[in-house]
């Protein structure tokens, strides 16, 4: 199963970074739809829109705004890891902040497999 996967210790290690991570009110695995202009999701010029839709792990709101998504993921490398879910990462961020009118102030994601914490900046 599942747990085979991962040991103990490194799950107990991802419980403690989510519990000092985030704040207040907790949102787990959220589902979301939307509409979003093409050119808001692929950065290429067009009017017409599509419908997204996902399921965002976790995010709090309260002191801070923030968003994490879960990855167990064999990528080490935090700059590819970033790199390859940059897309997902920014699609998420948008939704939660059109559903509560809100700005997040931080996104991570937390790779599982190692229990590193990792900042997204959504500027770079």
């Amino acid at each position: 199963g599942y747990f085979d996967l991962i040991d103990e210790d490194i799950l107990f290690k991802d419980i403690q970074i989510l519990k000092k991570t985030v704040s207040d009110n907790v949102y787990k695995e959220r589902e979301f739809i939307m509409q979003l202009p093409l050119k808001e999701v692929l950065n290429i010029d067009s009017d017409k829109e599509v419908i997204i839709q996902g399921i965002i792990d976790l995010f709090s709101l309260g002191e801070k705004n923030i968003l994490i998504d879960y990855k167990f993921s064999s990528i080490k490398d935090e700059e590819r890891l970033l790199k390859h879910y940059k897309k997902q990462l920014d699609l998420y961020a948008i939704a939660v902040e059109k559903a509560f009118d809100i700005k997040l102030d931080e996104i991570y994601l937390l790779s599982l497999a190692n229990a590193k914490l990792i900042k997204y900046d959504r500027n770079n």
